[in-house]
């Protein structure tokens, strides 16, 4: 028994077991949620099929089952055969007669479908895998020569072990195998939209002190108000002074450097960081705008110069 499918209830392996014979060439994944349903979905199909979480009985199998069938008629296409059909257009031949081009194409269908087994297997791990592949570089071209080398390694491996010294397999039948397996293997991984999603809400929940820190831009995370401790004023203006001064020195520092150094600064950063930055520095601009206005507010305040005095002023 597979490691891989030892989580799964003899309910649910029945089903597995029996589902690439159902669905011949149509791609399909399964996986088992935290309910402990086992979910399938299928290419083609927009409803996703579930089991209970421990039914054993024919009934609920013969059920499920026949769940699929009937979506696969309102397909109309040749996926709705129960069992695997060969796709092979060849002359008739004589009773009995196997060519050696059938006894390669059999060899073919069986390389793939081993492989696309042995990936439905290690779905949950690819899967994990690519996951933090994907979290660990913040970007999502790594996917592609991912899945790419993973079909790769598998059908190199596969061919040796099935492939005879007077065999001949045209580049355009391997190309076709490939083809077929990384439809297979798309369907069981997640789709590129839902890696950009996962992207985007990690880099909206990346913290504004975070930023701050990595490029010392701010000093209002260690500021401490002088209302806060009336007692000792001078050591805690001393405390705000220094702190400001640390931060201002590394928002100097960046500044005095070139536009073209301070652009391969920032490159270190993660495109999600960088697209984060821009939104807090634009929001610092404007509450900075902001500040302005008000100290300018204040000050007539205190001058006693009204609004129309200075616009007369202006004016003249």
């Amino acid at each position: 028994m597979s490691d891989a499918l030892r989580c799964y209830s003899p309910y649910q392996k029945r089903i597995i077991k029996y589902l690439p014979d159902l669905l011949g060439e149509r791609p399909f994944s399964y996986r088992k949620k935290k309910s402990n349903h086992l979910q399938v979905k299928i290419k083609g199909i927009d409803k996703v099929f579930h089991t209970g979480a421990t039914p054993s009985d024919t009934k609920s199998y013969n059920n499920f089952i026949g769940d699929i069938k009937h979506e696969l008629k309102k397909l109309h296409q040749p996926h709705q055969t129960t069992e695997i059909s060969l796709p092979i257009h060849h002359p008739p031949q004589a009773k009995g007669l196997i060519t050696p081009k059938i006894v390669l194409e059999r060899k073919l269908q069986k390389v793939r479908q081993s492989i696309i087994k042995q990936l439905r297997l290690q779905a949950d791990k690819l899967r994990k895998q690519e996951h933090e592949m994907v979290m660990q570089e913040a970007s999502l071209q790594g996917i592609e020569k991912f899945r790419e080398n993973l079909i790769q390694a598998e059908l190199n491996q596969a061919l040796q072990q099935k492939k005879s010294s007077t065999d001949y397999i045209t580049p355009a039948k391997i190309k076709k195998v490939h083809q077929t397996l990384r439809e297979h293997l798309d369907y069981m991984l997640p789709p590129l939209a839902f890696y950009h999603q996962t992207l985007k809400k990690e880099a909206s929940a990346i913290q504004v002190e975070t930023l701050a820190n990595e490029i010392k831009i701010s000093a209002d995370d260690s500021k401490i108000s002088n209302e806060d401790i009336p007692v000792i004023t001078q050591p805690v203006q001393n405390l705000e002074k220094t702190t400001k001064q640390e931060a201002d020195l590394g928002l100097n520092t960046l500044m005095k450097e070139t536009s073209n150094k301070r652009v391969k600064i920032l490159k270190n950063l993660s495109k999600p960081q960088i697209s984060a930055l821009v939104q807090d520095l634009q929001k610092a601009l404007q509450e900075k705008h902001q500040e302005d206005i008000q100290e300018i507010i204040n000050l007539m305040k205190n001058k006693g110069v009204t609004l129309e005095e200075l616009q007369q002023k202006i004016n003249t």
